[in-house]
């Protein structure tokens, strides 16, 4: 993608944000019309709305309209495009891209598999201390083989994992490039462990911890006797 001034950049990427509308039960993208039956959710980059046909087995995830930065929303689009093959390659369970907008080189929504009935989201388990052992060994086992190399991380985020049966899935869609600041034990750890930044979130997107609270975090975390620190313990590599 070539560089462009940033006023420039900005100008065009809400004029795409403009082609997008929304109405009460449908999509509209140009000459693209997909029946919703309304929205389930929203991150800081991006919403989904459940498709209305007869299968019923697909969202559509758009920009976020309301984006704070609408370069990094784009790009979240982008990369999850380009890095499904990094899930696969290592074995995370995932939702699948099936379409996606194919004009012009960012995509302004992916069509994906939708999470079945009975999926429960992660921050629904974490809100009610309902993580279990074998919980816990799928997330650590799925961070411990990404961030070995430091090259990929995914959205760690407890609203972008879902249980299916014993199953956790990822419905983030998207592949970071690794960045230290970032890794699960700085930021994701916290998330999962502690309650308070998936009740004190924003929609669906997960509250940051800020130093202050990383630096308390890991006070209290070295003196933490519990049977769920055993658990990261034992299958988290740190």
């Amino acid at each position: 993608m070539v560089k462009l001034p940033y006023l420039m950049e900005n100008i065009i990427l809400e004029n795409l944000l403009k082609s997008i509308l929304i109405g009460d039960k449908m999509i509209k993208i140009d000459e693209k019309i997909f029946p919703i039956k309304g929205m389930i959710g929203q991150g800081y980059h991006k919403q989904v709305f459940e498709i209305d046909d007869d299968k019923n087995d697909k969202v559509i995830k758009i920009v976020r309209k309301d984006a704070k930065n609408i370069v990094s929303a784009f790009l979240s689009f982008k990369q999850a495009i380009e890095n499904q093959e990094v899930l696969k390659n290592f074995g995370v369970s995932y939702t699948k891209i099936l379409d996606f907008d194919k004009k012009g080189e960012l995509p302004r929504y992916l069509i994906e598999e939708k999470i079945p009935q009975k999926g429960v989201c992660i921050s629904e388990l974490i809100k009610n201390n309902g993580l279990t052992e074998t919980d816990i060994r799928q997330i650590a086992e799925i961070v411990n083989k990404l961030e070995k190399d430091k090259k990929w991380q995914l959205d760690m985020s407890p609203f972008n994992w879902f249980k299916v049966g014993n199953k956790l899935v990822y419905t983030g869609g998207t592949v970071y490039v690794y960045d230290e600041s970032w890794t699960f034990v700085k930021v994701g750890l916290i998330q999962w462990v502690d309650p308070k930044f998936v009740n004190e979130s924003e929609g669906q997107s997960t509250k940051i911890p800020s130093e202050q609270e990383k630096k308390e975090f890991m006070t209290n975390w070295n003196s933490l006797d519990t049977v769920q620190k055993k658990w990261w313990k034992k299958y988290l590599v740190t």
